[in-house]
Formats: structure tokens, C-alpha cells, sequence
């Protein structure tokens, strides 16, 4: 309150001391119009300013008052036809009680004219709403129920058409996008799948991540359908610029390399795209099914090459070992993982070098051990893959959002 009051008394100072200064310093301000020249004193041209304001505002007032402006007669206009629209709703209520059901239809049907967003009679006198968006509502939950029905007795394509049909008259459906994209990777159809996918994206429905991880695991599927071995190696290319680390589109590449008779190609692409995966394990089975067709002297120049990505990590550690194997230095491959890391994986090795070279209690005692660990996690995204094959790969926190908002209030789906 003191606040206030200091605040009021300050402005009024200010507003003193200011007309005060222009009574005892009134200037003059010149205006010039169609050749004529107007002197006028600056506090007078303040003081006809805000008396122009005052009259404005004044006759805006007056006019409001009297229902001449535009805005006051279309809000009267309204409140009369809504009055009107009420007062026939209370007349068709009074014909149904006494049985005029005919009657009742007949007003009910005018008075869609009046008030058409009450159309309160409507379904008991089967009279249809254009603008009754009560309809529209209880028809897409329908749909959506009919929609997981046919997709529980495994009717993709009739499930499509109904998602289909509510995207044709709720382009904005989240829900629709969705499950249209979900549909679409059940019948394969992967192509719009994709397609569909980036609308997802353009509409922020899916984070780049995610568009990323599903783009590569759809060009996945399309290069396993390709006949041709060039077109299916460029897809699968394709694949690995937005996901490097699918090891599925590695591996793929790797067997069209081998198809075409480019196993140098192969191993190289192994080797380059070893070190996306965590220690380097994820290539190495394919690599080593690869080598091991291979001549001998060829395996251990392969095997020594992997092992120079990275020397602490254990796909390495194992190519490494292995080389040594084949050159029959067992007890320098012994030595070597003996004084490295010991992993699950590396653990393994050891006790198979052991029985390859007859020493059966080392060998047991370093499965015991190995037996203690767990496998080294190879962030392969097999187990993102498996989980988008079933429909469970979870969306982005947005996109869960919208999704319940629209099954929370079905209108969501009318904007």
C-alpha cells in the first residue's frame, strides 16, 4: 500500500514538474500543409492530442452502447440465434414428452439451422449432423477398436484401409501415423514404410536417433529382398551412413562382398567398421568364418591386421592369440592373454589354447573362471532390431505424449 502511494505521488510529480516546464518554456511547433504554415504552441498541441484521444474513446463508447458497431451487432446477432436455437431445443423436448415424435423430428431438423453445434435431439430423432462432432468422435474410437481387432486376427491389410480412411479425414492423427507406419513394416511394404517414417521425422514425432536406427533397420529388410547383389550392397550401404554400428548390415555387406568373388573387400570392410562395436567383438565371427577359408599364411596376416585396431580391446586380444596359434606358438598365445584383460571372451580362448596344446587342468581351471563372467556387451543394436520386428521399439518421449493425449480425449484427433 505505501509502495502504491509513493508510486501515485512520484507520477504526479513528474506530471507537475513536466507541465510546469512547458508553461514557463511553451515552444512552438510549426506544421506545414498544402503550402501553409501553422505556428502552434507545443502544450496546446499535447493538450488538443489527448482531448482527440478522450473524444475517440468517448464516441467508441457511445456507439457500443447504442449497438451500432460491428462486433456488438454480431455478438447480439449470436446471443439471439443461440436464445432462438435454446427455446426450440426446450419445444422439441416438450413434443417428444407428449409424443410428437414426428413433430419433434421435423423442428429438430430447423433448428440444426440455428444452433448446429447443439444437436441434442439428433440421434434420438435419427437426424444427421453435419457439424456434430459427438459422431465423429464415437466413429474413430470405433475404428480404433476395429483397427486392433483386425491386427489380433493378423488383417493387416483391412486394418491399413481404416487407418487409412481416419488419415484422410484427421491428417494430424499421431495415432494414425503410427500405426500406419506399424502396418506398413507388417505387410512388408517397406518402401512406404520409409516414407512414412520421415513424416514422422518432419513432423518431430521421432528424434534424428531414432530415424536413424529404424531408416537402417528398414533398408535392412529391403536389401535381404533384393535379387540384385549391386542393388542390395547399395542399400545396405545406405544403411550403414545412418547406422554404423547394425551389425547385420556389416555382416550383409561382408556375404555380398564373398557372393561377388571380393573376399579382400570383405575382410577390409570388417576390419574398418570393427572399431563402431564395443571391444571390436561384433565383426570378429564373421571375420573369422572368413579367414579361416583362407591359406594359412593369408589367415595370419588377416588375424594380425585385426589385431592392430586396437591392442587393448578383446576382439584383438583373440585375433591376436589365434595368429599365434597358427603359427603353433602356443605358449606365447598363452602368455600374451595371460598378461592382457581378462574378459569372458578372452577367458575362453585361454582355455581352448590349454586343451589344444594338452593341458587340461589350466584349461578347466580358465573356464571355472570364465564361467564367472558375463559376456561383454558387443552394441551390435541386434536387440533394438528384434524389438522394431515386434513393434516394441519405444518412440521418443513426444511422440509417447501425443499418444496418450489422443487416447485420453479422442478430439485431438478432429484438429
Amino acid at each position: 500500500m505505501i509502495t502504491k502511494t509513493i508510486f501515485y505521488f512520484a507520477l504526479l510529480f513528474i506530471a507537475a514538474f513536466l507541465i510546469v516546464q512547458g508553461v514557463q518554456s511553451p515552444g512552438e511547433l510549426t506544421i506545414s500543409w498544402f503550402d501553409y504554415y501553422i505556428e502552434v504552441n507545443i502544450m496546446f498541441a499535447i493538450v488538443a492530442v489527448i482531448l482527440f484521444i478522450f473524444l475517440v474513446q468517448t464516441m467508441m463508447h457511445l456507439l457500443t452502447l447504442l449497438g451500432f458497431l460491428p462486433s456488438v451487432i454480431k455478438y447480439r446477432s449470436e446471443n439471439k440465434k443461440l436464445k432462438t436455437g435454446l427455446e426450440n431445443l426446450k419445444a422439441i423436448a416438450l413434443n417428444l414428452s407428449l409424443g410428437n415424435k414426428d413433430k419433434a423430428k421435423k423442428m429438430a431438423k430447423k433448428n440444426q439451422k440455428v444452433i448446429p453445434e447443439y444437436p441434442v435431439f439428433d440421434e434420438m430423432l435419427d437426424v444427421k449432423s453435419k457439424n456434430d462432432l459427438t459422431n465423429d468422435i464415437v466413429d474413430i474410437r470405433m475404428a480404433k477398436n476395429k483397427v486392433e481387432e483386425f491386427l489380433n486376427n493378423y488383417d493387416n491389410d483391412k486394418a491399413l484401409k481404416i487407418v487409412e480412411n481416419i488419415l484422410n479425414e484427421h491428417p494430424d492423427s499421431t495415432w494414425a501415423k503410427q500405426k500406419q507406419y506399424q502396418i506398413l513394416l507388417a505387410l512388408e511394404e517397406f518402401d512406404s514404410a520409409l516414407n512414412i517414417l520421415k513424416i514422422l521425422k518432419k513432423d518431430k514425432l521421432v528424434s534424428k536417433e531414432q530415424f536413424n536406427l529404424e531408416k537402417s533397420f528398414i533398408l535392412y529388410e529391403m536389401a535381404l529382398n533384393e535379387e540384385d547383389p549391386l542393388e542390395s550392397l547399395k542399400l545396405a550401404e545406405a544403411g550403414m551412413k545412418s547406422q554404423a554400428n547394425f551389425i547385420k548390415l556389416v555382416e550383409l555387406s561382408a556375404v555380398i562382398f564373398v557372393e561377388t568373388e571380393q573376399a579382400e573387400k570383405a575382410l577390409k570392410l570388417l576390419i574398418s567398421l570393427s572399431k563402431n562395436f564395443n571391444q571390436c567383438l561384433a565383426t570378429f565371427d564373421t571375420f573369422k568364418q572368413l579367414v579361416e577359408k583362407l591359406p594359412v599364411d593369408d589367415q595370419i596376416k588377416w588375424l594380425n591386421k585385426y589385431s592392430k585396431v586396437n591392442s587393448d580391446f578383446a576382439g584383438c586380444l583373440i585375433a591376436k592369440a589365434q595368429s599365434l596359434v597358427l603359427q603353433e606358438k602356443f605358449d606365447d598365445a598363452i602368455s600374451f592373454l595371460e598378461t592382457r584383460t581378462k574378459t569372458k571372451e578372452t577367458l575362453l580362448v585361454l582355455s581352448q589354447i590349454h586343451k589344444s596344446n594338452g593341458d587340461n587342468v589350466q584349461s578347466i581351471k580358465y573356464l571355472e573362471l570364465a564361467n564367472n563372467l558375463e559376456y561383454l556387451d558387443k552394441q551390435d543394436l541386434v536387440k533394438e532390431y528384434h524389438l522394431w520386428q515386434g513393434h516394441n521399439l519405444n518412440m521418443n518421449d513426444r511422440s509417447e505424449q501425443v499418444c496418450i493425449n489422443e487416447t485420453n480425449n479422442e478430439g485431438l484427433l478432429l484438429k
